[in-house]
């Protein structure tokens, strides 16, 4: 499966005050954690300082339980922890039928 992901507009969410000014930065670290319901399955690299990332990486993943839902979770990658920017997901009877789907989504938050 090729998943081709671009986020736009992610919000700032880099919590570095706590940081020297010459090591603060103010652009979230995202990456984005793929699931078919609550289960995790994949999950892209992270790109630094980014508020317009655009992952194209291709994976390969045998899944061993039904669902009906594949969630894209975008999350800011932190030093300590992490931070919510965003998700949205697509049904997967879509996935099945169409088996070579574009679809654009929105965050749902």
């Amino acid at each position: 499966a090729v998943v081709s992901t671009q986020s736009t507009g992610l919000k700032k969410e880099d919590r570095t005050s706590f940081l020297p000014k010459e090591k603060k930065k103010d652009l979230s670290d995202p990456y984005v954690s793929i699931s078919i319901d609550r289960h995790k399955i994949l999950q892209t690299k992270v790109i630094k300082d980014d508020l317009n990332p655009l992952w194209n990486e291709t994976f390969e993943t045998e899944v061993s339980h039904e669902g009906e839902r594949l969630y894209f979770w975008v999350w800011d990658d932190d030093m300590v922890g992490k931070e919510k920017l965003g998700h949205a997901h697509i049904p997967i009877r879509k996935i099945v039928e169409k088996k070579n789907l574009k679809e654009k989504l929105t965050d749902e938050d």
